[in-house]
């Protein structure tokens, strides 16, 4: 898969709220019945996203960032 947050077109962050704000604001765009491909690849991402968030490994991402 993709890079997930090259996808949901946000920078690396451990923030759920702008995860998921970002794949809110890229649904309409994704419509499982028009576009099931990419509703399947953006809800991956979204996903992975929140999975990388919640992990304890989340620090090493904050830690990134100083």
């Amino acid at each position: 898969m993709k890079n997930c947050w090259k996808i949901l077109d946000i920078e690396e962050t451990t923030d759920v709220d702008i995860i998921r704000r970002a794949y809110l604001a890229l649904l309409p765009s994704f419509h499982p019945e028009t576009d099931p491909q990419g509703f399947k690849q953006l809800r991956q991402a979204y996903e992975e996203a929140l999975r990388i968030a919640q992990s304890p490994a989340k620090s090493v991402l904050a830690t990134r960032r100083i």
